[in-house]
């Protein structure tokens, strides 16, 4: 006789592989992407399906898997984020433009005068040019543009950095005789 094995077969329903996560996604991005120096953005990020994230680039350090943050570059800088989960990640960036602005000004313009202090008249073969004085302090003018050109009758002042300033003009005669300054003038930038 023969001595067989027995056995029972039982069936079961199988159990299926757990489906992998789905990969984690990061998003950045910037309120303004180009801003003039001194101004400021904020950017902003979410991800989804990721347990940390982390800042790299012009920030910095771990950030939460959503957030904002106001930056005020000085220079164009990129800003990166990577969000991970499971060993996988996920990265994004984006890039401020920082722009220098345009230089501050003061647009002045005049009337030649048709007399002289003590009412004579004067003619334009007469005037020699102008004088503007300014300065941050009425009263005290240390800074001059001298226009030598009786034709004249605008200039801008440039360089200004922000701030009010006081302005008075004079005209001199092809003698070389300069008048008593105009009335003040105060503009603020």
């Amino acid at each position: 006789s023969s001595r067989a094995a027995r056995f029972n077969l039982v069936a079961r329903p199988s159990t299926p592989a757990s489906a992998p996560p789905p990969p984690p996604v990061a998003t950045l991005s910037a309120s303004s992407a180009s801003i003039e120096q001194g101004e400021s953005t904020i950017l902003n990020w979410n991800s989804s399906n990721a347990s940390s994230c982390t800042a790299s680039g012009s920030w910095g350090g771990t950030r939460s898997t959503s957030g904002a943050v106001t930056v005020s570059p000085t220079a164009t800088s990129t800003y990166n984020l990577t969000c991970s989960a499971n060993g996988v990640s996920a990265s994004d960036s984006v890039t401020v433009t920082v722009t220098t602005p345009p230089p501050q000004g003061i647009n002045l313009s005049w009337a030649a005068p048709v007399e002289r202090e003590d009412g004579t008249p004067v003619s334009m073969a007469e005037i020699g040019g102008y004088r503007v004085y300014y300065g941050i302090t009425q009263g005290s003018y240390p800074d001059m543009v001298d226009i030598a050109d009786s034709n004249t009758t605008q200039v801008t002042l440039t360089g200004l950095a922000p701030g009010t300033y006081y302005i008075v003009m004079t005209t001199y005669d092809t003698d070389g005789r300069e008048s008593a300054h105009s009335q003040v003038v105060s503009r603020s930038i």
